[in-house]
């Protein structure tokens, strides 16, 4: 049942190098389902509070600390994750919208039920991609979002995807158990995300009623 003191989102999921974040960009570009959306991107929020871009109520024992989680793909774990929650509360003050578009977070189960005091995860979006695929989009910057990125080393990119698989893929069926739906897409290297953003509206329109 969805609950009426939280934001109404759609969870993305899938490896690093899937495509979460054009996708996400296209939603609020366009919306869904007649709804305008926000784009939350935990990892783009998290390099900016690191470059001291958007430091907001971090001190610098905060952002020494999420500098390491970065430079390392770990993730933030249930003692920590009052963190992730100054970043949430920062966008939610900045960001009105009908839609939610969650990026990034969250990546295991004690995230997700952190999740829930911000946020009712109303649908997910699996982006189902190889680790060969990803390798290959990775290097191609098939997304267009990867300029600049420091993350994206060999070594790096195999422990996110080992993560991904261990903590982050098992999400799906925690929500599938709640009756949320899952929409799967399949990635290819070339898959583009104005193609993504066609499928998932296309299918939103094929439900009996709007989950949001």
């Amino acid at each position: 049942m969805s609950n009426p003191f939280t934001r109404p989102a759609l969870l993305l999921l899938g490896p690093t190098g899937a495509g979460k974040s054009p996708l996400g960009h296209l939603l609020v570009q366009n919306g869904l389902a007649g709804r305008t959306c926000a784009h939350f991107d935990f990892g783009e929020r998290l390099r900016a509070v690191v470059n001291r871009e958007d430091n907001g109520t971090m001190s610098d024992d905060d952002v020494s600390f999420l500098s390491s989680v970065l430079a390392s793909g770990a993730l933030l774990e249930n003692e920590t994750f009052f963190l992730a929650q100054k970043i949430i509360d920062r966008f939610n003050r900045d960001n009105p919208a009908d839609i939610v578009i969650l990026n990034g977070l969250p990546r295991h189960d004690g995230q997700a039920a952190d999740v829930e005091r911000s946020f009712d995860v109303r649908m997910v979006c699996f982006l189902r991609c190889s680790a060969q695929t990803v390798a290959e989009r990775i290097r191609q910057n098939s997304g267009g979002d990867r300029t600049g990125r420091t993350d994206d080393d060999l070594d790096l990119m195999a422990q996110k995807l080992r993560t991904f698989h261990q903590r982050t893929e098992p999400l799906i069926e925690r929500y599938g158990a709640k009756g949320i739906p899952v929409m799967t897409f399949d990635i290819e290297v070339d898959t583009t995300s104005r193609a993504l953003f066609d499928a998932l509206s296309t299918r939103v329109r094929f439900f009996k009623s709007s989950p949001f």
